[in-house]
Protein backbone atom coordinates (compact mmCIF):
# COMPACT_ATOMS: atom_id res chain seq x y z
CA UNK A 1 0.00 0.00 0.00
CA UNK A 2 1.29 3.89 -0.58
CA UNK A 3 1.27 3.90 2.92
CA UNK A 4 3.81 1.55 3.66
CA UNK A 5 6.33 2.88 1.99
CA UNK A 6 5.85 5.89 4.21
CA UNK A 7 8.52 5.66 7.15
CA UNK A 8 6.84 5.34 10.24
CA UNK A 9 8.38 8.09 12.36
CA UNK A 10 7.32 10.61 9.61
CA UNK A 11 3.87 8.72 9.52
CA UNK A 12 3.48 9.06 13.15
CA UNK A 13 4.76 12.59 13.95
CA UNK A 14 1.89 13.63 11.09
CA UNK A 15 -1.04 11.72 12.70
CA UNK A 16 -0.14 11.58 16.70
CA UNK A 17 0.47 15.46 17.58
CA UNK A 18 -2.73 16.76 16.48
CA UNK A 19 -4.58 14.43 19.21
CA UNK A 20 -1.28 14.67 21.98
CA UNK A 21 -1.67 18.44 21.45
CA UNK A 22 -5.42 18.48 22.34
CA UNK A 23 -5.33 16.02 25.04
CA UNK A 24 -2.11 17.80 26.75
CA UNK A 25 -4.02 21.43 25.98
CA UNK A 26 -6.83 19.97 28.09
CA UNK A 27 -4.65 18.02 30.67
CA UNK A 28 -2.16 21.31 31.37
CA UNK A 29 -5.20 23.19 31.80
CA UNK A 30 -6.87 21.35 34.53
CA UNK A 31 -3.40 20.59 36.26
CA UNK A 32 -2.89 24.56 35.87
CA UNK A 33 -6.31 25.36 37.61
CA UNK A 34 -5.68 22.78 40.21
CA UNK A 35 -2.72 24.12 41.21
CA UNK A 36 -3.78 27.51 41.00
CA UNK A 37 -6.48 26.65 43.09
CA UNK A 38 -4.02 25.04 46.09
CA UNK A 39 -1.77 27.84 46.04
CA UNK A 40 -4.75 30.02 46.25
CA UNK A 41 -5.74 28.62 49.68
CA UNK A 42 -2.04 28.20 50.88
CA UNK A 43 -1.53 31.68 50.47
CA UNK A 44 -4.79 32.52 51.76
CA UNK A 45 -3.42 30.37 54.87
CA UNK A 46 -0.20 31.60 55.07
CA UNK A 47 -1.51 35.34 55.08
CA UNK A 48 -4.05 34.26 57.86
CA UNK A 49 -1.09 32.88 59.66
CA UNK A 50 1.14 36.07 59.58
CA UNK A 51 -1.46 37.95 60.10
CA UNK A 52 -2.44 36.08 63.35
CA UNK A 53 1.35 36.39 64.44
CA UNK A 54 3.25 39.34 63.17
CA UNK A 55 6.18 38.16 65.10
CA UNK A 56 7.01 35.45 62.69
CA UNK A 57 7.56 37.79 59.82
Amino acid sequence: THSDSLPPTLHDTETIPIVDVNTFSRLLRSLIFRHWCRVQVLTLLLFNYTKRRPEIR
